[in-house]
């Protein structure tokens, strides 16, 4: 996993969320210029909550796998990423939504949504 190629890497391990994302860069006029916490942010976060939402467990399996893989990866700047803009704004979100998952978040990812979740009340 890169930290110059996370956006990338996301579109090739979960690829049925290519027609979503394709559609949000247009909407937002996004590509890889943009950085990785623009395109999470913008992009990911959305998509991440909408397959929550729908309770497409299939595909909350594959995220949450990657978002373990970032979680645990020696960059610092991968570890930001998830957390600023995914994990950060699903838990000022719906706390409730992301905990009903809880089985499904890895370890690390758990200690993330713990961690954030300290500063939100919702």
């Amino acid at each position: 996993m890169m930290y110059e190629t996370l956006y990338s890497e996301f579109k090739n391990a979960i690829p049925e969320s290519v027609p979503f994302l394709e559609q949000a860069e247009k909407m937002y006029d996004l590509d890889e210029s943009d950085g990785q916490h623009v395109l999470f942010g913008l992009a990911i976060e959305r998509y991440v909550y909408d397959r929550l939402l729908e309770k497409d467990i299939e595909t909350i399996q594959k995220i949450a796998s990657f978002i373990e893989e970032m979680e645990t990866a020696s960059d610092e700047r991968i570890v930001d990423v998830i957390e600023q803009t995914v994990i950060e704004h699903l838990i000022s979100s719906d706390r409730i939504l992301v905990a009903s998952f809880d089985s499904i978040w890895g370890t690390e990812t758990k200690k993330a949504f713990k961690s954030i979740g300290q500063w939100f009340t919702n």
